[in-house]
């Protein structure tokens, strides 16, 4: 069987892994984890955002591992975007742009501009 380690959790995260797995055992009941049990019980938190379901997925799938009964699940989570970004992050960004050198020597000058 392959180790079950958590040691590179922070404390939350462990306390979150924990609280999960709890939820997993009182699904479970009396029956022993199965792919089918523990896509029903993921199947609960479909509604989450979408970074929590793949965390939740995660350790579900790490356990399900570890007992013996493979969970091939994937889970894209959508890249995002800050909400804002600082004026002058964005100035500093096109000058980095509009001076960087490239093979052709140095790129056009004014090539970006807000």
């Amino acid at each position: 069987m392959a180790s079950l380690s958590f040691a590179t959790q922070s404390a939350s995260a462990l306390r979150e892994t924990r609280r999960l797995l709890g939820h997993f055992h009182g699904y479970l009941g009396e029956f022993p984890p199965t792919v089918e049990l523990a896509k029903g019980f993921l199947g609960q938190f479909a509604d989450r955002k979408p970074i929590t379901f793949a965390r939740y997925v995660a350790v579900i799938k790490k356990f399900c591992e570890w007992y013996g009964e493979p969970l091939d699940i994937r889970v894209r989570v959508p890249k995002t975007l800050l909400d804002y970004v600082e004026p002058g992050d964005v100035d500093k960004l096109v000058e980095a742009i509009n001076g960087r050198k490239t093979h052709k020597k140095k790129a056009a000058t004014g090539m970006l501009s807000w």
